[in-house]
């Protein structure tokens, strides 16, 4: 049997071939932990992000439910009139909530409207938002109040669909389809 150094040649072999194959394969199995720990920190972001998109998308449609509306219409509008009158029918079947904002890409702006005597003249005053109580129904009609769509693009013709969004401060966005009515 030769020796190198003193030691077998057989188990010197053994050794410097076993030394840097353990070294190698502790390199990869703490290479592959530190991937398998990548993939499960980037899994637990991903599981988190699409859980708290899913509870929001949950108590968004939960408080949009809440509120329905129905008969939602606009009056027509002679040629060259800047302003059209419209109205609908609010029901809230859960908590207070404000009607806030609404907008059309068809008026430069949309305005809530509260009609009320004053002097024994009717009068049109703008509010900044209406409150839709609890557990009611109000009603935006003639003589009340309305939404005032301010500068119209175009006339509103009997027959025409304009979508409006209506944004609450609970229940959110709500894009809706007014139609125009000949109310003469």
């Amino acid at each position: 049997m030769s020796l190198i150094h003193g030691v077998p040649v057989m188990q010197k072999l053994k050794t410097t071939i076993t030394e840097p194959a353990s070294r190698i394969e502790k390199g990869i199995i703490i290479g592959w932990a530190i991937l398998v720990l990548v993939v499960i920190m980037v899994a637990a972001g991903l599981a988190r992000f699409i859980v708290a998109d899913i509870s929001a998308q949950e108590s968004g449609d939960a408080a949009a439910d809440t509120i329905a509306v129905s008969d939602l219409w606009i009056r027509a509008t002679p040629p060259g009139a800047r302003t059209a009158a419209a109205y609908l029918y609010i029901s809230n079947k859960g908590d207070n909530d404000r009607l806030l904002e609404v907008r059309s890409e068809r008026a430069r702006s949309v305005e809530i409207h509260a009609t009320q005597e004053q002097s024994g003249m009717m009068r049109m005053s703008r509010l900044d938002s209406l409150a839709v109580p609890a557990d009611s129904d109000l009603q935006l009609g003639p003589g009340g109040y309305h939404l005032m769509l301010v500068e119209i693009s175009d006339t509103f013709v009997p027959g025409d669909s304009v979508l409006v969004t209506l944004i609450f401060e609970k229940a959110g966005a709500m894009d809706v389809n007014f139609t125009v009515r000949d109310a003469r």
